[in-house]
């Protein structure tokens, strides 16, 4: 079953409706600790409040925290990297025609289409690499010193393909094609930020119909270096593809972010929970439009958009707001 049929959506807006609101009165723009009810949908939660209009109340005493500062960095970093995810998981998508096929035959047919299509990339990224398919349903790519962006890039991957049909009640549901990847490694090595390693499972999926959706789901997701520390992502995300070499992704997620202690201030900040909306990127620009809610601790809110310029500038309750510098070209 793809992620957008998990069902999260309806069940912030349960949360939101009901007890999540309890304590703050008439106001929902009160949001003072309602992370701390809604922690697992947090990032969803976010989002809600940016349906409901609540913009911050301005107060020019309130200054960002080092907290703040922290969470801003992190985020920020993990979102430009998973750009680099979504370009990963685009070599395992792509339309193709599968009327009058069986489900053998589409997992043939993909595999054909992914070997192809990660081959093609990989010839124009001045990299070592090995593609070997089993024929059946199984994937494996090798590849070192590729030139992606500002970043060289290293890895092991192995995939497997899956073809599933979702329940749908009385609806008709088209078949997914679900790849189910292992990243024994990923390894980015960056110009003007710290070297990444990236481990863990990854579930890239596709509607296997004419202009079906896909997206991607993973569950702890050890992300190594970011700011120096260790973060897991549990995250949920579409994504879809423009240009006239689809160099263009646009990407609306939610995740949440668990970073390994190092110190009192990673105590502080806890779980991250982020929701972004309209996520625009194309190759090593910088976002061009998107919008992120994020909260962290016991109810610190955070919001900012992307406008393709190379700093972001981050709002907060009170009015409270800092910069922030994005590892990207401005457009």
């Amino acid at each position: 079953m793809r992620p957008a049929d998990h069902g999260l959506e309806s069940r912030v807006v349960a949360q939101v409706g009901g007890n999540a609101w309890a304590d703050r009165g008439n106001d929902p723009c009160n949001h003072r600790g309602a992370m701390v009810t809604t922690a697992r949908w947090g990032w969803l939660v976010t989002a809600a409040l940016a349906l409901l209009g609540c913009d911050p109340v301005v107060d020019d005493e309130a200054e960002p925290t080092e907290a703040d500062f922290a969470v801003v960095e992190r985020t920020g970093d993990v979102l430009m990297l998973t750009t680099g995810i979504g370009r990963l998981s685009q070599g395992f998508t792509g339309d193709f025609d599968i009327s009058g096929l069986t489900d053998a035959q589409i997992r043939a047919a993909a595999l054909i289409r992914a070997e192809n299509r990660i081959g093609f990339a990989l010839s124009f990224s001045a990299c070592e690499s090995t593609i070997a398919s089993n024929g059946v349903d199984t994937l494996d790519v090798e590849f070192s010193g590729c030139s992606l962006w500002r970043w060289t890039v290293s890895g092991e991957v192995s995939a497997v393909i899956s073809v599933t049909t979702p329940e749908c009640g009385e609806a008709t549901c088209p078949r997914v094609g679900m790849w189910s990847l292992d990243i024994a490694t990923l390894q980015l090595d960056r110009v003007l930020a710290d070297d990444i390693e990236i481990h863990g499972g990854l579930d890239v999926w596709l509607e296997l119909q004419p202009g079906g959706s896909k997206g991607w789901a993973a569950r702890g997701l050890v992300i190594e270096g970011v700011a120096g520390r260790i973060i897991t992502a549990d995250t949920e995300a579409t994504l879809t593809a423009s240009g006239d070499d689809e160099e263009c992704l646009t990407l609306d997620l939610g995740s949440r972010l668990q970073i390994q202690p190092e110190d009192d201030l990673d105590a502080e900040v806890g779980d991250i929970y982020v929701s972004t909306r309209g996520f625009s990127s194309c190759e090593a620009r910088c976002p061009t439009d998107g919008e992120v809610d994020l909260s962290y601790g016991a109810g610190n809110l955070l919001r900012w958009t992307y406008d393709g310029d190379a700093r972001v500038t981050v709002t907060g309750p009170r009015g409270r707001s800092l910069s922030s510098r994005l590892e990207c070209l401005p457009r």
